[in-house]
């Protein structure tokens, strides 16, 4: 046998020990890597708190976006988990899907931090944390049903059910509005305000609660300097989208109503006669809206109309000062004035009980900004609308 074969056959051996074993540490690390993927959302039932928590990858994802947990039986209720970093626990939130607001919070640790408090015997009070955030899930509002939602980029339209519903969100300067249309009308359902340094992150999800036809679940997540990693749930009930309450009518309707630069600045809840009230302004000196911190409006007007829930014009602002349903004067003793404007503050939240709690103070002002009359409403909850409380004569 020729020397030269022996050199090719050495040559080709070494190569394919070399490949061989260069190999191993790739499937391993690829291995690793896999294990350190959380698969969201491939359980047939809710998973319990304890497991989820100490899942490979589980923390990742929730420092990226929520993770949607589960509806109750009857999809009143629904349960996202988020890490917030600042805590460096697990906050869980649950959200009434009917009245769209945030029912509770509770926290738990994370898997990791749990175990080695175990280890060192000090664990109890994380425990007991965990212990109570499952028994509220499991008894106080029997989140049982799991999620499969649907996920998009933020500037994406969604199919909402097997007809012609579709969601989607509409990103603005300082808010994000959320669409919903039919295929031939559309609607502003809701909206998300953006303050200074909020950021949202760039998908949003979709769910169904279970049982319900015609209702849907958004969910999208931003990130505030202010109050840190933040999760939107809204649910949308296509029984309370009214054709004469779509944005071409609503529009339409307003241009008759109240003119120069108008803007709708708070929409309270839908109903299925439509929205259960309405504050539109009209040329704003400064506006500003902060639900989170239970402004629902502040600003400087022209002028500014409240619509109720039948869809007529409660109250009005003007050069004639407050006017009552298009006829009453509510101060005749005040001269009209072209140079009348407005303050306005709108505080919005909710009591113990959960009802809604919104106060409207307006100043109507003079030309020398001066007030002449202070007006005070209160929202009736039984009644679904702002009755006026108080008024003071300066």
């Amino acid at each position: 046998m020729k020397p030269g074969f022996h050199r090719i056959v050495l040559f080709i051996s070494t190569m394919i020990l070399l490949l061989t074993s260069s190999s191993v540490p790739d499937r391993e690390t690829k291995t690793k890597d896999r294990e350190t993927i959380f698969h969201p959302y491939s359980d047939v039932t809710v998973p319990k708190l304890k497991d989820l928590i100490r899942r490979r990858g589980f923390r990742l994802y929730t420092d990226q976006k929520p993770y949607l947990l589960g509806y109750s039986y009857d999809g009143t209720y629904m349960a996202t988990v988020l890490y917030d970093p600042e805590v460096k626990f697990y906050r869980i939130d649950i959200h009434h899907t009917v009245e769209n607001r945030l029912e509770e919070t509770v926290y738990v640790p994370r898997g990791g931090e749990l175990d080695k408090a175990v280890e060192k015997g000090s664990a109890s009070e994380e425990e007991e944390l965990l212990k109570g955030a499952q028994e509220t899930l499991d008894m106080g509002y029997r989140i049982q049903v799991p999620v499969q939602p649907q996920e998009y980029s933020i500037q994406q339209k969604a199919q909402a059910g097997t007809g012609n519903w579709r969601v989607y969100p509409d990103i603005k300067r300082d808010r994000v509005l959320w669409q919903a249309e039919d295929g031939t009308s559309r609607w502003s359902v809701t909206s998300l305000i953006l303050n200074k340094g909020d950021r949202m992150k760039p998908y949003w999800m979709l769910a169904a609660p279970p049982g319900s036809k015609g209702k849907w679940t958004l969910v999208a997540n931003r990130k505030s300097e202010k109050n840190g990693p933040q999760v939107f749930v809204y649910t949308v009930d296509s029984s309370r989208l009214p054709m004469d309450w779509s944005e071409k009518h609503t529009q339409k309707r307003l241009k008759e109503w109240i003119s120069g630069k108008r803007e709708v600045v708070f929409q309270g809840d839908w109903t299925k006669k439509g929205p259960e009230c309405m504050l539109v302004v009209r040329d704003a000196v400064y506006s500003r809206i902060d639900p989170q911190g239970g402004i629902g409006y502040e600003g400087e007007v022209k002028g500014f109309i409240l619509i109720n829930s039948l869809g007529n014009v409660q109250y009005r602002g003007n050069t004639a000062g407050l006017v009552y349903k298009e006829k009453v004067r509510l101060d005749p003793t005040i001269p009209k004035s072209d140079e009348t404007h407005y303050r306005m503050l709108l505080t919005v939240g909710r009591n113990k009980s959960g009802s809604k709690e919104r106060n409207l103070t307006v100043d109507q002002l003079d030309k020398e900004d001066q007030v002449v009359r202070t007006y005070e409403w209160k929202w009736n909850e039984e009644r679904g609308e702002f009755q006026l409380r108080e008024t003071q004569r300066s």
